[in-house]
């Protein structure tokens, strides 16, 4: 065969990104197993005295792969350091996602802010994946089956989201083959789940969980690292039907409740003590059903959901805030087919509607949004507002994806259409006694997708995708008096180029470089004097650009685990003929390393990570507000410094049991920060502003917790 082709496929990325143009594993359609022979990677969890694989590389087999993604089974995830065997807390120590520290709970993935990546259950939407500070997920690990994440590019079968896509996958009860019975405890919750199978097609589940850090925690950090972290009082209820309608289908019918409720109390300042209450919840009542025909297969899943998000205090007397409350009803529509050998089609269906009902207190810049010139416990303004908004957001978008296998080429374009109806209740503030009127607004949206893959070796491949995604505005931003009702939908153009290679047998290497390019983001307005209803604006432009490598450890003297790093600069321009300003999230650098070994029944596994700071604004002076008694300072971007980086290193020690009668059970003893380093998260200043200081992260904690499995 003709070489020219990939040698000048792959010279072109390694030109481009300036990486070396070296092999990385090829993987199949239906992704190649990397763990014990025969067993697909997150089909099943490892027993307590089976050697963990720490790292899997697998796709579910209902989905075209993504260009970048990494796919942890659930089993293997939750018994890794610094998780406290929590499966999706994995998702802190993947390549591209940044270390935000404790007062950011979501991901932030390559420069996006925590609410632009979307995270799903079974192709469900949920609002948040952690309880407050990113202590616990929303769902326990025997819940889970895997763990996906693709931080960029993803496929048209997902929208929304400028940044990525966390893809969490339930297990089946029906795929079990003896009843199940699972108890754990440890210092951050109790959870206990009974899951039946009545043959292997049908089965029962229900499964709850309830936290306990809020009854220790917050005793034995100091002031200042409560002032940081959101402690809650959790707790989550899942529930699970299975049957087969026919021959070969299969419904599975899902109820997953959870919520966190906490007060905080940030640092004092001067006096100035601000007391928040945070309330969150969410339910999702969802079915999937599957219907494969040969070489085809149909997936239908309806979903109804419901969520509140609340967080209400005061500063110095003033309330401040915001709340959200929304009803949800979605419909997602997949059919996959295989007409021929090398090519595989998938036609589908992204709907939505929302209504949502918002309200905000306090003043234009508080509670605060990215690219706001703020500090930590600064005082609101004088400019109080109280502002509302009652949103209805339609969407529907058809999408259709395609993968042409040409010999060691594999093309796979898609395009997806995204249609918006986004009504409002008010297009102005009220005046005097008129009727407000509302406003509707009317958009639709290309987002086509390109993935090209060229595996010039066995084992080892070159990629290039380029897509486009769209993002429609939030509700607290369409309010009257703080907002804009009339915001259309950001968007993101995605560019990804890598070479993977494999390196022997107990190891592969894999070198991304990704960037994207930004428009259309809501931002203060620079009028001195605003229009009504137009405090914000869709000026906002931005890049992020960078590179990941990952480096997986599949078997070499007993070890196995990864490294990942990632160097990346993420940069904003709130009007456009402003200058740049770092993104307020912009991490240059930022390391995770994960090791496992079984030694006996013992299990030994280590993290350790490290992070550059995020950027604070400087201060370059302070005037005296006499009506209100305080200062107010003055900020500067150019003046401002990074947070010191960031180091903390986890261990954790499960020792397996075997109970006789087929029951299970393991116990762990784990401990965090075992360096006892005194991370510094935020900066804050004294009442005047001429001097400063730093909050601390979590101190050494260890955790000791068991399991049972009969």
């Amino acid at each position: 065969m003709n070489l020219l082709g990939p040698v000048a496929f792959c010279g072109l990325v390694a030109w481009m990104f300036g990486v070396p143009s070296l092999p990385v594993h090829a993987q199949g359609m239906a992704g190649q197993v990397q763990g014990r022979p025969g067993e697909a990677a997150g089909d099943v969890e490892p027993a307590p005295d089976e050697e963990v694989i720490v790292v899997t590389v697998d796709r579910p087999v209902h989905t075209l792969q993504a260009p970048v993604e990494q796919h942890i089974a659930a089993g293997e995830a939750a018994r890794l350091a610094g998780g406290q065997g929590d499966a999706a807390k994995v998702v802190q120590v993947l390549p591209g996602v940044a270390h935000a520290g404790g007062q950011v709970a979501e991901p932030l993935v390559w420069g996006a802010a925590p609410g632009d990546s979307g995270v799903y259950l079974d192709g469900v939407p949920l609002p948040f994946l952690f309880h407050g500070s990113g202590l616990r997920s929303v769902l326990p690990s025997g819940w889970l089956q895997g763990v996906r994440l693709v931080p960029g590019a993803y496929g048209v079968q997902y929208g929304r989201h400028l940044g990525g896509v966390l893809l969490l996958q339930s297990r089946d009860v029906a795929q079990l083959e003896v009843s199940e019975g699972r108890v754990s405890v440890d210092a951050l919750d109790v959870a206990a789940q009974v899951a039946v199978p009545f043959d292997d097609k049908t089965g029962a589940a229900v499964g709850a969980r309830y936290g306990l850090v809020s009854s220790w925690l917050p005793a034995v950090l100091p002031q200042s690292t409560r002032s940081l972290y959101v402690i809650p009082e959790f707790w989550g209820v899942q529930a699970q039907l299975m049957t087969a309608l026919a021959a070969q289908h299969s419904l599975k019918v899902q109820l997953v409740m959870a919520g966190d409720q906490a007060q905080r109390t940030p640092y004092a300042q001067a006096g100035f003590d601000t007391a928040y209450e945070e309330r969150r919840r969410f339910v999702r009542l969802y079915a999937v059903y599957e219907r494969p025909q040969g070489r085809a297969r149909t997936r239908i899943t309806p979903y109804l959901g419901w969520e509140q998000d609340s967080k209400w205090g005061e500063r110095i007397g003033v309330p401040v805030g915001s709340a959200e409350r929304s009803l949800r009803a979605g419909l997602r529509l997949q059919h996959i087919w295989e007409p021929v050998s090398g090519l595989r089609l998938e036609l589908g269906l992204d709907g939505e509607v929302r209504s949502t009902m918002a309200e905000r207190r306090g003043s234009l810049a508080v509670p605060e949004r990215e690219g706001d010139l703020r500090l930590f416990g600064q005082p609101p303004g004088p400019d109080y507002q109280s502002d509302g908004a009652q949103v209805f957001l339609a969407q529907a978008a058809p999408y259709l994806a395609f993968a042409l296998d040409l010999g060691p080429l594999r093309l796979q374009p898609g395009l997806r259409v995204d249609a918006f109806v986004l009504e409002t209740g008010a297009e102005a503030p009220a005046v005097g006694g008129l009727p407000v009127a509302g406003t509707t607004l009317l958009a639709g949206r290309w987002s086509p997708n390109l993935t090209a893959r060229w595996s010039f070796a066995p084992g080892n491949q070159c990629y290039l995708a380029l897509s486009r995604h769209y993002q429609p505005p939030e509700a607290l931003d369409l309010g009257p008096l703080t907002g804009n009702p009339r915001l259309p939908p950001a968007g993101a153009t995605h560019l990804v180029a890598g070479l993977s290679w494999r390196l022997g047998q107990p190891a592969s290497l894999e070198v991304t470089a990704f960037r994207k390019w930004l428009s259309g983001l809501a931002v203060r307005t620079a009028e001195a004097q605003p229009a009504p209803a137009q405090l914000l604006s869709a000026t906002g432009t931005g890049w992020a650009h960078g590179v990941q490598l990952r480096l997986v450890l599949r078997r070499l003297a007993g070890f196995r685990g990864w490294l990942a790093a990632t160097l990346s600069r993420s940069m904003r321009r709130d009007q456009p003929l402003e200058r740049e300003r770092l993104f307020d999230y912009d991490q240059p650098l930022a390391i995770a390393a994960v090791l496992s070994r079984k030694v006996g029944p013992v299990l030994l596994s280590l993290r350790a990570r490290y992070a550059s700071g995020f950027f604070r604004p400087g201060v370059v002076g302070a005037d005296y507000n006499v009506a209100a008694g305080y200062y107010e300072p003055v900020l500067s971007r150019t003046q401002g410094a990074r947070l010191p980086a960031t180091f903390a290193l986890d261990l954790r020690a499960e020792y397996a049991l075997e109970l006789g009668s087929g029951v299970r059970g393991a116990v762990y003893l784990e401990g965090t920060n075992l360096t006892n380093q005194r991370n510094p998260e935020e900066v804050v200043y004294s009442y005047d502003y001429r001097q400063r200081t730093y909050l601390r992260g979590l101190p050494t904690l260890i955790y000791v917790g068991a399991r049972l499995a009969l």
